[in-house]
């Protein structure tokens, strides 16, 4: 329910309201009608689904019109792609490096933000990158 729906309602009459929004709705179970055969996960929309059972069928129908590798998803593979054309859409508004996917600029830019997401659970020390933080983590075990 979005918030501009009832922000014209008296509060009262506003809370009312959406209980009885929360009423009509469906269980959990049914706003997820359909299930994996595999492992019971469950999905709102069955092409969810049949994305998901990929993973089950080790079934990769998108491939690389350069490398053949395949993958899963079209949007993976589209992902995939920018390493032969390389172009790198994502640039950083602090140094102007470019970046092919969005995710690596957001954890370039922490450079400049100073966030540290993963936190070592053995001494506390924070990390950028969950790689530095699993590279961090075999220092503990004794595996260089």
């Amino acid at each position: 329910m979005k918030l501009s729906e009832i922000s014209d309602i008296p509060y009262q009459k506003g809370v009312q309201f959406v209980k009885k929004k929360l009423n009509r709705m469906p269980p959990c179970y049914e706003s997820k009608p359909y299930s994996c055969s595999e492992c019971k996960k469950r999905f709102r929309q069955m092409s969810h689904l049949a994305q998901h059972l990929r993973i089950h069928t080790k079934e990769k129908p998108f491939s690389c019109v350069y490398c053949k590798k395949a993958f899963r998803q079209q949007a993976i593979l589209n992902q995939h792609l920018l390493i032969h054309t390389e172009q790198k859409p994502f640039s950083c508004v602090h140094c102007g490096n470019k970046f092919r996917q969005k995710v690596i600029l957001n954890q370039h830019l922490r450079i400049y933000t100073g966030e540290k997401p993963y936190k070592c659970g053995l001494c506390g020390k924070n990390f950028r990158q969950k790689a530095i933080l699993d590279q961090h983590t075999r220092t503990h075990q004794g595996n260089f």
